[in-house]
């Protein structure tokens, strides 16, 4: 029976309270779901991921080689256990119609079990001239790239190597057939690098396997048996490949200095048989010299003896006498007989000359260029290196890292960030209960003196609280257990092509935020009720006393003490009486501003990003790939041409070229290597600014200038070397002697002189960069760059209008993030301040009493109160400004995307915004605080003291 009444009036004092209860319970629900949800973050991204791995067999690890891969090295591969494996060539090419950079895929899915191709659209090509495409490169031009459209190639990527064995392609036109995702290509914000082109890569395309030619292969994808059913990321699974790893480097030891003393070895037997060839062959045009001339000595002998035999015959006649008037004919005859034959002989030499030299000429020109091939093949030999055998796992794989990196930035940001949003909402729930029972002084009492036991009596409170952390914890768990990843993993979407949201329930944190929600709720009930019910019944029923006052500090000054008002003084001497509750007002009001000045700082961090980066930094409206294959008349040519258009205001001629980072400890990044002529007008077209002190940099003469996002990632500051490999797998080392600002992709900044100085070879004039007049529309800039795309000194161009687009687009998302964290500081401000305004006035309602019955009015009772409110409100907003910045610090620093770099920027308007929702929020809350004052009832406020 006494449970029943026990529980009877703790529903009843669920309904009488039910402000409190709400508020109790909503933040309890804000709490554990924000804790919930943002630590769910990172396992949710890590499942999606490995789902994704198992559905597509991702390779485990890969092996490329700088010299290609062989038969001979699959061999290798037989002798190892516990291996499945999958050898392959792709061949780089260049779409015609749109200048896009595109690797060729064999079909995966008809040759083999590893990573398999995602349909997104349509099928994977069936015949010979089908072809299905990069799901994220068809969106970027679907007039060109539509299903059922039919794309041709440039020439582009073809090699004018008779090496057959090399990768190649056997058609040039193809039927698009459907769109895909591969498992090779992760990442959306970079599609790798290529030797081809501008060395960047726009997408990648799928053929059938019989298209691509060639003995050579590019990559042999290894498949682990031991790692097929552990989780991908997992310390378990990396232990595993890390050994195999091992194993395969061991059985590839010797490999390199055996496939290079085995191509020297070759080359260098073609070169002594090539050149045994031209030794033949000019010893036989030196015989066939030597016949004819011998040929010729034989006819001019025989005419000289003709001669002679005649001169001696005409000797012995008379004077002025003929062989034929001397009656020798047969002589004569026998002389004509002589010179005939002597003639045809002649006759048959002359031609026989003229032939030799016709063809000795032909011969002539192909034994030159045979003997310059020689020279040139023999330059190769002599500049061949030992072969670099490259056994990587997955985090070769692009966007395989980059997605780990972002989880594990989530949860490092779930170990602070949902905590600090969590511990606001259990000071104020403890704070709330620890009064509720206070509060209750009399009626725990009355209780006591009618006979209930104190376990009883506990009953009701800790219903109460029980009843608000459940309903709180069953609402907010599941809510932010969905709400928070699937936001979160939409915001990483556009960057990685990975499939759809699955969820995960961490037990853990799920259980840790139940243990502390109960701790913030159900233990303050406890320890009050059980302090409580520790004292005489007597006392219990009598109402305690009040603090008393106390002279404050500020009363030394008594200039300033006297020209305030008594209401004024009233406020300052309750503001240092009840430290412990305006402390909790100041902590709890602080810590809401901190997460709302947060999210309009990542706003204003990343909104003006797009602007900022190509109004700014890059000033230039695109650029022209020069095509070094043409002459340098038909490149001038280009330049000249975008010259003479009205609408542009100037060009910058430059060497660009792509090199990627070598550093096994971040994901493979494309880095843009650019040479200037210092002479130039480059700082018309680039703002080179000092990261830190903002100040214009000189190109330096012994060093380059590097973005900021690329030294970040390689952990370089000015005096450090870096080391990139360049299309050629060739690593090249250069000092850092600067650190600009930079907000998209990675670049390094240098004059022609240091670049020919370390490369040790002339950086030649590969691209035009070209600034339009102000106004210039899309359309008009679109149209200049077509009248220099067909001319035969160009192979590509690039505006960047559309990587604005494409940056906007990767940005958008965040702004989703932003909203959402907002929207939860603004809530919890709210409930926050309601509490803790509900705290203060419920703990002085006789005090408030008993200044009405003096004669205040009902505003002027509630400004008793709500001064020392407003002033405790803008001190928490001060300090939540300044915590504010130090928070965002933290998150920029550590949601990181590789290709981006975020500065930490909060306007000036986002501190008052940020500011004006708190204090608007407290005034919202003073409204309903200040009907709940109109409605005092006096008599019974001052008898609760009595």
């Amino acid at each position: 029976m006494k449970y029943k009444k026990i529980w009877l009036d703790g529903f009843r004092e669920i309904k009488n309270t039910i402000g409190r209860f709400l508020a109790l319970l909503l933040i309890i629900a804000m709490g554990t779901g924000f804790f919930v949800g943002i630590r769910a973050a990172a396992p949710d991204m890590m499942a999606i991921a490995d789902k994704y791995y198992q559905q597509v067999n991702l390779e485990d690890m890969s092996i490329q080689s700088t010299m290609g891969l062989t038969s001979e090295d699959t061999a290798i591969l037989d002798d190892i256990d516990g291996i499945q494996y999958e050898a392959y060539a792709f061949a780089d090419r260049q779409v015609a119609d749109s200048e896009d950079l595109v690797r060729f895929y064999p079909n995966f899915n008809a040759s083999g079990e590893l990573n398999q191709f995602a349909v997104t659209e349509g099928r994977l090509p069936e015949s010979k001239t089908e072809i299905a495409l990069d799901s994220q490169l068809a969106q970027t031009n679907e007039s060109i790239y539509g299903i059922g459209k039919e794309i041709s190639l440039s020439d582009l990527g073809v090699t004018e190597s008779e090496d057959i064995e090399a990768p190649a392609l056997s058609e040039e036109t193809f039927t698009i057939v459907g769109y895909v995702n591969s498992p090779l290509q992760i990442s959306n914000i970079s599609r790798g690098a290529t030797s081809i082109g501008d060395g960047k890569l726009n997408g990648f395309a799928v053929v059938s396997p019989e298209v691509i030619t060639g003995d050579i292969f590019t990559s042999i994808a290894i498949d682990i048996t031991a790692a097929d059913n552990l989780t991908a990321y997992s310390d378990e699974y990396n232990e595993v490949i890390a050994d195999k790893k091992a194993e395969i480097e061991t059985a590839f030891e010797g490999r390199p200095q055996t496939v290079y003393d085995e191509t020297v070895t070759e080359a260098t037997e073609a070169i002594s048989s090539g050149q045994a060839e031209i030794d033949s062959a000019q010893k036989a045009l030196a015989d066939g010299a030597s016949k004819i001339s011998r040929s010729q000595s034989q006819i001019d002998e025989g005419r000289d003896a003709l001669n002679r035999q005649q001169s001696e015959v005409e000797a012995q006649l008379p004077e002025g006498v003929t062989l034929a008037q001397a009656g020798l004919s047969s002589v004569v005859a026998q002389l004509e007989a002589g010179s005939a034959s002597l003639d045809d002989a002649q006759s048959q030499v002359d031609s026989a000359r003229k032939t030799y030299e016709s063809e000795s000429i032909k011969a002539s020109e192909s034994l030159s260029s045979a003997e310059s091939e020689l020279a040139e093949a023999q330059s190769t030999v002599d500049d061949l290196e030992v072969p670099v055998y490259h056994i990587n796992d997955r985090s070769s794989v692009n966007g395989y890292t980059a997605w780990e990196n972002n989880a594990a930035n989530m949860s490092t940001i779930g170990q602070a960030f949902p905590v600090i949003f969590f511990l606001i909402a259990a000071l104020v729930s403890f704070t709330n209960m620890q009064r509720m029972v206070t509060e209750q002084r009399t009626q725990i009492g009355t209780y006591k003196a009618l006979g209930y036991s104190p376990r009883v009596i506990q009953i009701k409170y800790l219903m109460y609280a029980s009843i608000a952390a459940i309903l709180g914890m069953v609402i907010g768990i599941p809510i932010g257990n969905y709400l928070f990843p699937n936001i979160i993993v939409t915001a990483f979407a556009d960057t990685v092509a990975l499939p759809g949201m699955i969820y995960t329930w961490q037990i853990t944190d799920i259980s840790l935020a139940v243990l502390i929600s109960l701790l913030t709720t159900v233990l303050p009930a406890y320890i009050t009720t059980r302090k409580t019910l520790r004292e005489r019944t007597a006392p219990l029923l009598q109402a305690v006393a009040g603090k008393n006052g106390k002279h404050i500090f500020l009363e030394r000054f008594k200039g300033f003490w006297h020209k305030l008002s008594f209401q004024s003084k009233i406020t300052w001497r309750n503001i240092f009486l009840y430290k412990g509750r305006n402390l909790m007002t100041i902590i709890g009001v602080a810590g809401c501003t901190m997460l709302i000045v947060t999210g309009f700082g990542l706003s204003d961090s990343i909104s003006d990003l797009p602007q900022d980066q190509f109004q700014q930094i890059k000033t230039y409206d695109g650029y022209v790939t020069l095509n070094m294959d043409a002459s340098q008349e038909e490149r001038e040519a280009v330049i000249q041409t975008l010259n003479n258009q009205e609408q542009v205001n100037q060009t910058l001629s430059l060497h660009q070229e792509v090199m990627t980072t070598n550093d096994p400890a971040i994901t493979q990044q494309i880095v843009t290597v650019m040479a200037f002529n210092p002479e130039s007008d480059f700082e018309d077209f680039f703002l080179l600014e000092d990261l830190s002190s903002e100040q214009r940099l000189d190109l330096p003469d012994d060093g380059i200038l590097i973005t900021a996002k690329l030294a970040s990632l390689l952990d370089v500051t000015t005096g450090d070397k870096i080391v990139l490999t360049d299309t050629e797998n060739v690593e090249q080392s250069f000092v850092v002697k600067g650190i600009v600002t930079n907000y998209l992709g990675h670049d390094i900044y240098m004059s022609e002189q240091y670049y020919a100085d370390t490369l040790g070879t002339d950086a030649e004039v590969n691209s035009a960069f070209v600034q339009f007049e102000a106004g210039t529309s899309n359309d008009d800039q679109t149209g200049i760059m077509e009248k220099v795309k067909d001319m035969p000194g160009t192979i590509g161009s690039q505006l960047n209008a559309g990587l604005i687009s494409d940056f906007e687009e990767t940005l958008a998302a965040l702004d989703l993030v932003t909203v959402v964290l907002i929207i939860s500081a603004g809530g919890l401000a709210f409930i926050v301040l309601y509490s803790l305004t509900n705290i203060n006035v419920s703990e002085r309602m006789h005090e408030l009493a008993t200044v009405k019955v003096l004669g205040f009015r009902s505003l002027e009772v509630s400004m008793y109160v709500y001064r020392e409110t407003l002033f405790l409100t803008l001190i928490g907003i001060i300090v939540g400004n300044f915590m504010g910045y130090g928070l965002l610090s933290y998150i920029l620093e550590t949601i990181s995307i590789d290709q981006i770099y975020f500065p930490i920027v909060i306007n000036w308007d986002s501190y008052l915004f940020a500011s004006f929702i708190t204090l608007v929020f407290s005034l919202i809350v003073m409204v309903f605080m200040h009907i709940k004052l109109k409605n005092i009832e006096m008599v019974s406020a001052l008898k609760e003291e009595d």
